[in-house]
């Protein structure tokens, strides 16, 4: 059981065979590297200070004690106590956080001191419904649990607070088979713009080749796929002049995934349909894009319904 006054946590691996205390050491290198990106950024979100240290214990399987180096100067105990709770209960015990768990069971002294801290944080629901659901840090976690399954000699990981005495009695305690339980799988999601301006850098004009043009889209530089064959077709005929400042309207797909500060990342760049293309003054509409607009100012069934 957590306290106050707890500031290293024990992660123990134990080993199907008693007898030894090693482990594959990739293992056990990359999966604390994950450990550590899920507790960075925990940190970051409640905004404490941690400067993680590690150590080991010589007693049974291979164990790592993680000691949470907080500089929160009076604060410092109470910070890490809500550090360490949240990111056990998120990373260990798959279990979401609320505001309430944070002062459960605490002394009454305990559980107002608790509060006073959280207000200092600005620790709220939506701060903490962040942490609940943020990609990057259940990537990190699901990473952790792949690297695990990997090591067929390991029995168990658990978790136990400050005394160490006894790693047999843990706080918490995960078998290998229930790992699977931790390993999420992540689908980025499809966005589609319609009518991108997309700026031609380096067009593929050669027939029979898959290489990806070279673009320009918002001011970031892109590698994209032009899915629209009668563009592309004429685009390798030459039938279509690129020069500097060269532009395609058109229909763009690309997969969205988020960093560790949420900012969107783009990927898989696909040109699905070329409404029209030029440079400058000059703009040359496909028959797709002709397409689009008569079919746009078509009126429909429904359009005066408001006159019945």
């Amino acid at each position: 059981m957590q306290r106050i006054e707890d500031d290293s946590l024990m992660v123990h691996y134990e080993l199907q065979n008693a007898s030894t205390t090693v482990m594959n050491a990739k293992v056990e290198a990359e999966s604390s590297l994950c450990y550590i990106k899920a507790l960075n950024y925990v940190s970051k979100v409640i905004g404490v200070s941690n400067n993680l240290q590690t150590g080991t214990l010589k007693q049974g399987s291979v164990i790592k004690i993680f000691c949470f180096d907080v500089d929160g100067g009076e604060e410092t105990k109470w910070f890490r106590y809500i550090l360490i709770l949240i990111f056990r209960r998120l990373f260990f015990e798959k279990k979401i956080v609320r505001m309430e768990d944070l002062t459960k069971d605490l002394s009454s002294e305990e559980h107002e001191r608790i509060k006073t801290t959280i207000q200092k944080l600005n620790i709220n629901d939506k701060l903490l419904a962040r942490l609940n659901s943020h990609l990057y840090f259940r990537k990190a976690r699901t990473e952790y649990f792949k690297q695990l399954a990997t090591c067929k000699e390991i029995k168990s990981v658990s978790i136990k607070h400050n005394n160490f005495d006894n790693p047999e009695n843990p706080d918490f305690q995960i078998e290998s088979t229930s790992f699977v339980n931790y390993i999420e799988t992540f689908v980025p999601e499809t966005k589609i713009e319609d009518h991108a301006k997309l700026y031609i850098v380096s067009p593929v004009i050669v027939k029979g080749k898959s290489i990806k043009w070279k673009g320009n889209y918002k001011g970031q530089d892109i590698n994209f796929e032009i899915m629209a064959g009668q563009f592309r077709t004429e685009a390798q005929n030459a039938e279509i002049e690129f020069r500097t400042g060269s532009y395609i309207d058109c229909k763009l797909q690309f997969e969205e995934t988020f960093d560790e500060d949420e900012n969107p990342l783009h990927k898989e760049y696909k040109v699905l349909i070329v409404y029209g293309y030029g440079y400058d003054d000059n703009y040359t509409e496909t028959l797709e894009g002709k397409k689009k607009r008569i079919d746009k100012s078509l009126p429909t069934l429904f359009d005066n319904l408001e006159d019945w």
